[in-house]
């Protein structure tokens, strides 16, 4: 017991020393060290003390921040950026639209020194907040099953409530739910996300919206459909010394929808009344084909139109002659003679297409004149002229005739 307690102040030096040299031991093997942790996102806290003064905010700079961590190695070793938590307290934004950023450690907080890089705040813009309500469009992709067509395509709600910054909602032209129908056979029903877009159709980012609903619901119901023709006639006529050409359109056919028993009734689209008076020149229709069909009725392809183009060409003339001599006489009564007096030649002109005309000589007219039952005299008889296709004359013609009875010749005893 006397050797226990005897030489209390060697044993304090010796208890001292080993302190140290455990102190210097644990140094040694872990020393205290920095290290840099970079971009840790910062979260934004208390956004609802904007949303009281109709403002929403959007950050410049100082989204993401770097922290250097002073500590033992053995603890910074462990750590990782998800450890560390940075906000940033809208209800503190200054007049400068900064915010200060706090920095916290999930663990070892009391054993550790955090310190912020050099970007300590967020920088927002403001903008005013604004509402609007827009009309959901139902958007399919992809075709149907052969034989099927879209009937009914809508939305539950039809509307939706967006609100945001308002530069964002300005530039909304259009809310679409998009659908892929490819293949389906049947009616489908499902929930749908809605898009947003601008006026040239590209989409807008959604991020800084909310809507007052996330998704909607969409059915798809399917009809039946049917390839019928399409007919087109014409009324009035063209401007005189013009010519019809031709009347081209385009699509000859096209499917439409309905119920089956509509579909039954209807057989072709028939478009009778294409006015045409006076034209004197190519002309171009685009025609909505949906007025033409019968109700409960519609097209599968409900932008497709009717495209008409009515070609219409100038009539020329050109001068005949023909030659009195060449012009037959038919039914001629026996006993008497008939000879072509005045003129020697008639005149008169042909009138056409030009591509008609150059291809027609004087001989296909094959000129008559008939004299049946005319008595002895002189007569004006009407030159008959044969009737071609695409060719017309400009007016009648006459030719003096004079008709003579024949001497009997003597009989001899």
């Amino acid at each position: 017991m006397k050797q226990i307690t005897s030489n209390w102040g060697l044993k304090l030096v010796s208890l001292a020393i080993a302190i140290v040299l455990w102190l210097i031991v644990v140094n040694i093997d872990d020393p205290v060290t920095k290290k840099q942790f970079y971009n840790i996102p910062v979260e934004m806290i208390h956004e609802e003390a904007l949303d009281s003064v109709g403002k929403v905010y959007e950050v410049t700079e100082g989204s993401v921040v770097s922290v250097t961590v002073e500590g033992k190695r053995s603890l910074i070793d462990n750590l990782k950026n998800t450890d560390f938590v940075a906000t940033a307290d809208l209800s503190k934004l200054s007049i400068t639209n900064a915010v200060p950023i706090e920095v916290s450690l999930q663990k070892y907080a009391d054993r550790v020194t955090v310190t912020l890089g050099k970007v300590n705040t967020v920088t927002v813009n403001l903008e005013d907040i604004k509402k609007d309500t827009f009309p959901i469009k139902v958007v399919t992709s992809g075709d149907v099953a052969q034989g099927y067509a879209i009937g009914v395509a809508k939305s539950t709600p039809n509307m939706i409530e967006v609100s945001g910054p308002k530069s964002v909602i300005n530039q909304i032209s259009e809310v679409r739910v998009t659908v892929n129908v490819k293949g389906i056979y049947k009616d489908l029903a499902l929930d749908a996300k809605p898009s947003f877009y601008n006026q040239d159709g590209e989409k807008i980012d959604n991020s800084r919206l909310t809507t007052n609903v996330d998704t909607v619901g969409v059915v798809i119901s399917l009809q039946p459909t049917k390839e019928i023709p399409i007919v087109v006639g014409t009324k009035g006529e063209v401007a005189e010394g013009y010519e019809l050409v031709s009347v081209d359109y385009e699509p000859k056919n096209i499917f439409v929808t309905g119920r089956r028993k509509a579909l039954d009734r209807i057989s072709q689209i028939e478009i009778k009344d294409l006015d045409i008076s006076n034209l004197k020149e190519e002309t171009e229709i685009n025609l909505d084909l949906s007025q033409y069909l019968p109700e409960n009725i519609s097209l599968v392809d409900t932008a497709q139109n009717l495209m008409i183009k009515i070609k219409v060409e100038k009539k020329e003339k050109e001068k005949i002659e023909i030659l009195a001599e060449d012009i037959s006489i038919v039914n001629p009564t026996q006993g008497y003679s008939y000879r072509i007096t005045k003129p020697s030649k008639i005149t008169f002109y042909m009138i056409g297409l030009q591509r008609y005309l150059k291809k027609t000589l004087s001989t296909a007219f094959e000129p008559t004149i008939d004299v049946s039952n005319l008595p002895e005299g002189v007569h004006q008889v009407p030159v008959i002229l044969k009737e071609l296709e695409h060719i017309t004359v400009n007016k009648q013609i006459n030719v003096e005739v004079t008709v003579t009875k024949k001497e009997e010749a003597s009989t001899q005893e």
